[in-house]
């Protein structure tokens, strides 16, 4: 983690010398104009972000469901045996364990795989929530002339020059236009 703050930083730099010595060899009439943008920021302060967030909570709300219901249906199981166990054969209360821990296999791997596919559709999400956190930077960019518009690893930037909230103002936009209204953030 150091490490790559460190990669960032000297990115940065080299990025901001970069622009200075550009800067410096343009005439002074021409005047470059230089943007920062917290991506992240943009991102989830987006209405985008709430709606993919929706829609994997309704995609994968029915496989809950039914996952804390077998849950709840071994724990009675368990309560069961705990129960009845002292009453039961040996023989019986072998089965009914060695059915009770096949049935705690099952479930843990039904969680894992919900799990890993609940992870993996987030990730595909996140994706396309950065191309379009990227699209509005663009477009805001263009829109206001800038040259430059830099974002991760910068260490300070005024607020003239910071523009973070024209980028999520460009996505609730965007997300106005798809159809779907955008809640203003409460800051």
């Amino acid at each position: 983690m150091i490490h790559k703050l460190k990669i960032q930083s000297v990115f940065a730099v080299l990025a901001l010398t970069t622009t200075l010595a550009f800067s410096a060899s343009v005439s002074a009439a021409e005047v470059i104009q230089v943007g920062y943008v917290n991506a992240a920021r943009a991102l989830n302060d987006s209405p985008q972000k709430e709606a993919a967030k929706k829609r994997i909570e309704a995609e994968f709300a029915p496989r809950d469901r039914r996952l804390i219901a077998q849950q709840k249906d071994l724990r009675q199981l368990e309560d069961k045996l705990k129960r009845d166990g002292s009453v039961m054969t040996q023989t019986a209360k072998q089965r009914a364990t060695q059915k009770l821990r096949g049935k705690k296999r099952n479930l843990q791997r039904e969680f894992d795989e919900f799990r890993e596919d609940s992870n993996l559709r987030q990730n595909q999400e996140r994706v396309k929530l950065q191309k379009v956190v990227l699209k509005a930077i663009d477009t805001v960019a263009r829109a206001n002339g800038y040259d430059i518009v830099v974002g991760e690893g910068v260490l300070f930037a005024a607020d003239r020059v910071n523009i973070t909230d024209k980028v999520t103002a460009q996505l609730r936009t965007e997300f106005e236009r798809a159809g779907r209204p955008a809640k203003k953030s409460a800051k």
